[in-house]
């Protein structure tokens, strides 16, 4: 099973239900080709340097080419520990929680006992089998990113808090991925 990284702000706008698609560069980006025994049909082609037919793609065709498919479930990375006794495993974001509901650092800090500190491993390397958070591909579709995006395309994004992430990838090609929450 294949993982996908999100930021913190996104985790938590996908457990809300307010985050259903993604966008994902497409690399290297598609360079949009004309050739002369089809003017009337856009062909995008993939970093050579003599664009021709042969190698190239159109629109409909790139999505068949993105690192998820329709109906692939898909493993979130997060920032991850292990206890020193290797037995219990759990994410950065589910410590933060307990940590926060049971206000446990300022019972410590109350009673003078030291507090454990976890270091926690980076998401990038977080195994399958440490995940807790799966989503299910939905659709796939190419596009060039454009900017702003409409309120109902900016809601499906998970709002506002995308918009930082989005303005770093405008104007790239991007895949953009539909999908739902998911079990193992």
């Amino acid at each position: 099973m294949k993982g996908i990284l999100f930021r913190p702000e996104m985790i938590r706008a996908i457990i809300e239900g307010k985050k259903i698609q993604t966008r994902r560069v497409i690399k290297p980006q598609p360079i949009p080709f004309h050739p002369k025994n089809y003017p009337w049909k856009t062909w995008y082609d993939f970093g050579s340097s003599k664009p021709s037919l042969r190698g190239c793609l159109t629109l409909e065709e790139i999505p068949k080419h993105a690192r998820y498919q329709v109906g692939e479930v898909v493993y979130i990375k997060e920032a991850w520990a292990v206890r020193n006794d290797g037995k219990q495993i759990m994410t950065k974001r589910v410590f933060e929680g307990i940590t926060q509901a049971l206000d446990l650092r300022e019972f410590a800090k109350e009673r003078n006992m030291p507090f454990p500190e976890i270091k926690f491993k980076s998401p990038l390397f977080m195994p399958e089998s440490v995940a807790e958070l799966f989503i299910k591909i939905t659709d796939i579709r190419a596009e060039r990113l454009r900017l702003p995006l409409s309120p109902e395309e900016l809601k499906l994004e998970g709002g506002e808090v995308a918009l930082s992430i989005l303005e770093k990838i405008n104007g790239l090609w991007v895949f953009v991925y539909s999908f739902k929450k998911a079990e193992k």
